[in-house]
């Protein structure tokens, strides 16, 4: 079984190193617009798993999404933003999504630039899991 890279490298960037991070994503001239992001996360122990997936939500029960997501062999979780960095960063803060406090995130993939409202952003979110998804591959998105 492959060992998951340590995200440990990425937990402990500062606000500057992630700006540079999603420069290098910068692709388009509407990279001040609205930006859907993907992070590859890593995986935590099963003891960690239960804990955690344990805490989330108001009941004591663990989430669906939870055990398939720790079997996974890869995990992504798909966002959007107007504010990409500064989302970016709660996320690897752990005071981003549910998903990303379980599984956190270990690198940048992908920011896609667009110029859409909130309603288009969130299909785009939608049609951006699907692409990523395989077997082997468990894909977040609100």
């Amino acid at each position: 079984m492959e060992e998951a890279e340590p995200h440990l490298t990425f937990s402990k960037l500062t606000v500057k190193e992630v700006g540079e991070l999603v420069d290098e994503h910068r692709n388009s001239p509407t990279h001040n617009k609205k930006g859907i992001y993907v992070l590859e996360c890593d995986k935590r122990s099963l003891g960690k798993t239960k804990s955690y997936g344990s805490s989330l939500g108001k009941s004591k029960s663990i989430p669906n999404w939870v055990w398939p997501a720790h079997s996974a062999s890869s995990r992504y979780y798909v966002g959007s933003s107007k504010r990409v960095g500064y989302r970016v960063l709660q996320h690897i803060y752990g005071d981003g999504a549910w998903f990303t406090q379980l599984f956190p995130p270990k690198r940048i993939v992908e920011i896609e630039w667009i110029e859409r409202t909130q309603d288009n952003l969130q299909q785009l979110e939608a049609e951006k899991a699907i692409d990523l998804q395989d077997d082997e591959t468990f894909v977040y998105q609100n």
